[in-house]
């Protein structure tokens, strides 16, 4: 009987205390469920720095990258997710700009975004391969596609893998071939070529004297699928302003050999390496260590030419070097404008012996601007007299307002300063424009240019 009892007594003192367990986290929870009363919200801002602020016509609208942050009246600040905010839906069907209303806790704040409407797309396929040999598989490495839009909004170059690129069907038969590329329901195409390998050895250069004609004559060999318009050769004059002139160039190809004539009869006078540029190829091949080079000279008109071989460059290379030597003079004497229908030329005139009316040129050139940039002027009349005497107008109109050009007379490619020929400033009126002629001390040494301005 004495065990039973002390089992009751135990049992008794678990229950009380366990009760008094229960009371006590009563006590301490009271209404533990219950959340703090939120911060009363003043204001809502947003931070778009990194947010999708630009879409395209038809885009779905996101607000990835949009900051939202609560300001609370005591001053206080909460960062607040996007998810937890109410967004306003923009047009994205129709292009401009649009504003995006985010709400929360009843507070409102709004950004911008730019819907854009592609005009169209264009492709840049400098650094891409457009020169391709029958069955060599298609690629387009380097292609570059950007993206015009309406409205002056800014270009955009396309990502790799965001445009579409269909190559041709066929690359096994030789010829030009159309390359497809879309973007967004607009195309653009571009053209690769097809071609057989090809090879060619440039093994002769001489001069040749034809009528009243002197051509640059280089022959050779070659393998492949070239034509006759493959073919240009150059002159440049290794002086002064190293200018390159090309040649009317006529080629004959047959049976794996090749003639080509570059017509040097107006060349001017100095001494000229050449090159020579064939279709598909980016650079220009220089003639030089040429097995056979025929030297010898030609007496044309006021011309004397002689080719042979020389180390231009001091580096052990050869070059074709074509010499030419002019038996003719020059003096200009006059410079004025004139206005003739509804243009201004720059007038040159004086005296020559020797030249023809291919020989003479004319350029005016910037002053006092980033670049110093010189235009030659294509629009050129050269009159040249039985008496020895010359005019050369040049036509000046259109060119920029308030800046000074000073002019250069060119002859047989080489540029001469055209000095002291205004004592007095000159001018002459055409479509509200003061065109003057005056001379420019431009570098302060006594030294008078020519110069010419529109106002």
């Amino acid at each position: 009987m004495k065990i039973k009892k002390k089992k009751y007594t135990l049992f008794a003192l678990v229950c009380t205390v366990l009760l008094s367990l229960c009371a006590l986290l009563c006590g301490c929870g009271g209404n533990g469920d219950e959340k703090p009363p939120e911060k009363e919200v003043a204001s809502v801002v947003l931070d778009t720095t990194n947010a999708d602020l630009v879409f395209d016509v038809g885009d779905e609208f996101t607000a990835n990258g949009l900051l939202v942050k609560a300001i609370h009246t005591d001053g206080s600040e909460t960062p607040v997710f996007a998810a937890d905010c109410t967004l306003s839906a923009p047009d994205m069907a129709q292009r401009g700009v649009k504003t995006v209303t985010v709400a929360y806790a009843e507070k409102t704040a709004e950004y911008q975004i730019t819907v854009r409407e592609i005009e169209s797309i264009g492709v840049n396929v400098s650094g891409a391969k457009t020169q391709f040999l029958p069955d060599e598989e298609f690629e387009y490495t380097g292609l570059i596609v950007t993206a015009h839009y309406y409205d002056g909004v800014p270009d955009s170059v396309i990502a790799v893998g965001d445009y579409t690129v269909t190559a041709p069907e066929d690359m096994t038969a030789i010829g030009n071939k159309t390359v497809r590329v879309e973007y967004k329901g607009k195309t653009c195409e571009y053209t690769i070529n097809v071609d057989s390998p090809k090879s060619l050895e440039i093994t002769s250069a001489a001069i040749e004297k034809e009528g009243d004609k002197v051509y640059y004559v280089v022959s050779g060999t070659y393998e492949g699928n070239y034509t006759a318009n493959d073919f240009t050769l150059d002159v440049q004059v290794t002086s002064g302003s190293w200018g390159t002139t090309t040649l009317t160039t006529t080629a004959t190809l047959e049976s794996g050999t090749f003639r080509l004539k570059g017509d040097i009869s107006s060349i001017g006078a100095g001494r000229f390496i050449s090159h020579l540029k064939i279709a598909n190829e980016e650079s220009a091949r220089d003639l030089a260590n040429l097995s056979a080079v025929t030297e010898n000279e030609i007496v044309s008109g006021a011309r004397t030419l002689r080719i042979g071989k020389e180390d231009v460059f001091a580096n052990g290379t050869q070059y074709v070097v074509i010499n030419c030597e002019l038996d003719a003079s020059y003096q200009v004497t006059g410079a004025t404008l004139d206005v003739r229908g509804d243009k201004v030329y720059y007038v040159l005139t004086g005296t020559f012996a020797g030249y023809t009316a291919e020989d003479f040129a004319v350029d005016i050139q910037e002053t006092h601007t980033q670049f110093w940039d010189t235009k030659k002027i294509d629009d050129v009349i050269v009159t040249l007299n039985e008496d020895g005497t010359f005019e050369v107008a040049a036509n000046v109109t259109g060119i920029s307002e308030n800046i000074n050009y000073i002019s250069h007379f060119i002859v047989s490619g080489t540029q001469h300063d055209v000095l002291n020929l205004v004592s007095q400033d000159y001018s002459v009126e055409l479509g509200g424009k003061t065109y003057t002629i005056f001379g420019y001390d431009l570098w302060s040494n006594g030294t008078v240019y020519v110069a010419i301005k529109v106002n």
